[in-house]
């Protein structure tokens, strides 16, 4: 099945709301020191997706993306991986509660549809896109 990394709980509230169950999703609580073996044989034991896909509720350039890319690209070389999340932004909320859950439904609907936002707060809202490492 696909399989969604994060280490937030958008996903985990959205699989457990909607009991959808075809989408692995792997909640990594510890980022440092990084998890590489355990996050590998997981990844493995759950079917080894040639798609790998990070979301997190945080902005992209406040959240862990930006430390966990470059360790997913070594870890699984010649798998896609993509970032479902927020788009970099100076604030860390949008300040509304409404708008907050219409991105939070956004950022899920953005990691299962491969990278395609069906609903967006502020700014455009969720963004996702397809990263490959060297």
């Amino acid at each position: 099945p696909p399989q969604a990394h994060t280490t937030g709980r958008p996903w985990l509230q959205r699989r457990e709301a909607t009991g959808v169950d075809d989408v692995a999703c792997l909640r990594v609580e510890q980022l440092y020191p990084f998890p590489a073996e355990q996050l590998r044989q997981a990844v493995e034991d759950l079917g080894g997706s040639p798609e790998l896909v990070w979301m997190q509720e945080e902005p992209e350039n406040r959240g862990a993306w930006s430390y966990i890319f470059q360790r997913l690209v070594e870890l699984f070389p010649g798998r896609a991986i993509r970032y479902a999340g927020r788009a970099a932004s100076a604030a860390a909320a949008s300040g509304s509660h409404c708008i907050h859950l219409r991105e939070q439904e956004g950022l899920v609907e953005a990691a299962l549809n491969g990278g395609r936002a069906t609903s967006v707060g502020r700014n455009g809202g969720p963004v996702a896109k397809e990263a490959h490492g060297s």
